[in-house]
């Protein structure tokens, strides 16, 4: 079914949270490819961008997406984005699922942002 989120399907990510993160990062649209989805819960999955983020000299290029909102999952993207929880991962540590509990560190980037299917993109 196309409504659901497949792996190499391309997302667009909208930051939107925190407003420091924002003015430095910019809310333009970034695309990127899922590469991992929990195949059990659809309620996380990891997007490499395209284009690496850049923020206080940190990089993110692997980002590890979970919905904000109790109850809501990827296969929800079929009714637009979903507001996430974003975290950045170390994508030498990647080992192509999704962390159980993933460790977050000083060189790691977590904001808020809205993901949908890139062709669902406004």
């Amino acid at each position: 079914m196309d409504d659901f989120i497949r792996l190499g399907d391309i997302v667009t990510l909208v930051a939107t949270d925190p407003w420091d993160f924002v003015s430095v990062v910019s809310d333009t649209p970034q695309n990127g490819r899922v590469v991992a989805i929990d195949a059990v819960s659809e309620a996380a999955i990891i997007v490499e961008l395209d284009k690496p983020l850049m923020y206080q000299g940190r990089e993110a290029s692997l980002l590890l997406a979970i919905p904000r909102h109790s109850g809501q999952r990827f296969g929800d993207l079929s009714r637009g984005g979903l507001f996430c929880n974003i975290t950045s991962l170390n994508p030498q540590a990647f080992s192509g699922e999704i962390p159980k509990l993933p460790v977050l560190s000083d060189s790691e980037l977590s904001f808020l942002g809205d993901i949908r299917k890139a062709s669902e993109a406004a």
